[in-house]
């Protein structure tokens, strides 16, 4: 990752949180062309592309088009967000009909944060809602036109509908993966607040959304890796409730789901990267990071949006190895993990499977052919071949 081409970066896009206009001498040099590369892979061109808004006197001619690209994304992010809240409120109009309770999740409720309507791109909306009612949700959206991709295989069923539409339906918050979220989570509708204008819609406390946002930020972190859209959210997130959130019940849950340091980290990172920087004359946006913190920064920098399957390939080797050389061996009982996961695994990913192992080898064939695809497990095993 371009050192400069990331602080400057970052420096337009505070500037653009905090309403001020960024200095020319700080952005001399700037590639606008590199910017809008990195923004675009971290799902944010609309949003630089907002930020960029005030810096028309400082460009040149040579930069005319890319302007008009990011002016395109900030057109496109916008009608994208006017169909994904068309199509919700009428799956979510048939959720009351129908008497389903239900919870929009992560981006629904980030979009409202942000400067303008329409500056956060969103590749689908995710909803929670009673898992008693699965099969009633399929037929809603496969009666709205809505393709079912996955449907009791994790804890979330997808649904598509051309162009663009995509819809995740969640029955739990996390899935099952040993480290206990999805217990600690599983009486979370207990917890919720009634919506006000509907009779079966809720929302999280301020407190409980934080700390689903920050240990959803830490479950892709920590495997595939995340991007910079996430920093922002986080940041536009604590401006907007910190002040008045319980930290004494937010520090105490996030110590239990054992996100606590990160979470800390994530925190003391935003500030110093979308305010302190704007506020430091003389140093750049990375000046005075601690080790964590750039740490953090340049595994978010360099995943992208949802992160790279490099980074999850290097996780989990990790992990097998137990911080050690990861040997011929450890990479072995990787592949046989991925083509062949045990039981326990198996059973909370695909419920057919559960109090039947002896589908299991059925299960396996069908989850190389349809769900991981054979094209998309020659990638990652050569990728394993690789470390």
């Amino acid at each position: 990752m371009d050192g400069k081409l990331l602080e400057q970066t970052i420096y337009i896009m505070a500037c653009g949180l905090n309403g001020i206009k960024p200095k020319a001498t700080r952005l001399a040099g700037c590639d606008l062309k590199a910017v809008y590369a990195l923004a675009a892979a971290h799902s944010i061109s609309a949003f630089v592309g907002y930020c960029l808004e005030s810096l028309q006197d400082m460009t040149s001619e040579a930069d005319s088009e890319v302007l008009k690209q990011f002016k395109a994304d900030c057109d496109a992010t916008l009608v994208r967000s006017l169909s994904f809240d068309s199509a919700r409120a009428t799956l979510l109009k048939r959720f009351e009909e129908e008497k389903i309770w239900y919870m929009p999740l992560k981006g629904v409720l980030l979009q409202q944060l942000y400067p303008r309507y329409g500056l956060r791109y969103m590749g689908d909306n995710d909803i929670l809602f009673d898992r008693e009612r699965r099969a009633d949700v399929r037929r809603i959206c496969e009666e709205a036109g809505y393709k079912t991709e996955y449907y009791e295989q994790t804890n979330h069923d997808v649904y598509t509908r051309a162009p663009f539409l995509h819809f995740e339906m969640h029955v739990d918050l996390f899935y099952h993966d040993g480290k206990g979220w999805m217990e600690h989570f599983a009486d979370i509708k207990e917890r919720l607040i009634k919506d006000e204008d509907s009779e079966y819609g809720y929302h999280f406390t301020n407190e409980d959304c934080y700390i689903y946002l920050v240990t959803h930020a830490y479950k892709h972190y920590e495997k595939a890796g995340t991007g910079l859209r996430s920093l922002v959210d986080i940041y536009l997130y604590l401006e907007k409730y910190q002040a008045d959130m319980d930290w004494e019940y937010i520090v105490s849950e996030l110590a239990t789901l054992g996100v606590d340091d990160f979470e800390e980290t994530l925190r003391s990172l935003v500030v110093r990267i979308f305010k302190d920087s704007v506020e430091n004359e003389t140093g750049g946006v990375l000046t005075g990071l601690t080790g964590q913190e750039e740490q953090l920064l340049n595994k978010r920098a360099g995943a992208g949006t949802s992160g790279t399957l490099t980074n999850k390939v290097e996780y989990t080797l990790d992990k097998m190895a137990g911080g050690g050389k990861v040997t011929a061996l450890v990479k072995l009982r990787y592949i046989l993990s991925r083509v062949f996961p045990g039981y326990e695994n198996m059973r909370h990913f695909y419920h057919f499977v559960d109090g039947r192992p002896w589908l299991m080898p059925a299960c396996w064939i069908y989850r190389i052919c349809v769900i991981m695809k054979p094209k998309r497990l020659k990638v990652e095993l050569k990728k394993v071949k690789e470390m």
